[in-house]
């Protein structure tokens, strides 16, 4: 198989990449795929793939070995970033109007802010977030953390008493 790919890859340019790990729409740890350059670029910036050379081929079990542990160190440090983050809360004031309008709002900036903060280090990407939240009250924002993982945020909008 792995030469029937290495074949094709003269005449359309696809790569052939084994997954380092699970890329949604592509296929699972340890698979061997044919991916277009540009893609492959992508996913190997982000250590999720490792072109297919002979080498590669011969060593193909000792690299998903090596790519099995690295994935349980960075499950591990993830799971431990989600427990900071969940162990916090996020307290802020609005302005509220006479007639109990909210003059402002807490987005992702905010939360990123808020987090890196307390020397936790996100990308607003990660913040699942449709729009900025201006209701008052107690609130949830999903983190994605990456390896399956997601924290739960706890926000807190309360008016600014004057």
């Amino acid at each position: 198989m792995v030469n029937k790919l290495r074949k094709k890859n003269k005449k359309d340019k696809n790569l052939a990449a084994v997954l380092l790990e699970d890329v949604p729409k592509l296929g699972q740890f340890g698979q061997v795929k044919k991916i277009k350059a540009g893609f492959y670029q992508f996913l190997a910036k982000k250590n999720k793939v490792v072109l297919l050379t002979k080498e590669i081929e011969a060593d193909l079990e000792k690299v998903k070995t090596e790519a099995r542990a690295k994935i349980e160190v960075g499950r591990l440090g993830a799971e431990n970033f989600k427990n900071q983050i969940e162990a916090l809360t996020y307290f802020e004031k609005l302005n509220v109007g006479s007639h109990g309008e909210v003059y402002n709002s807490v987005a992702k900036e905010q939360i990123k802010n808020f987090l890196l903060s307390h020397n936790l280090k996100i990308e607003k990407s990660q913040i699942e977030l449709d729009r900025p939240i201006r209701e008052l009250g107690d609130h949830s924002v999903k983190i994605h953390l990456g390896h399956g993982l997601a924290a739960e945020l706890k926000i807190v909008l309360e008016p600014i008493q004057a």
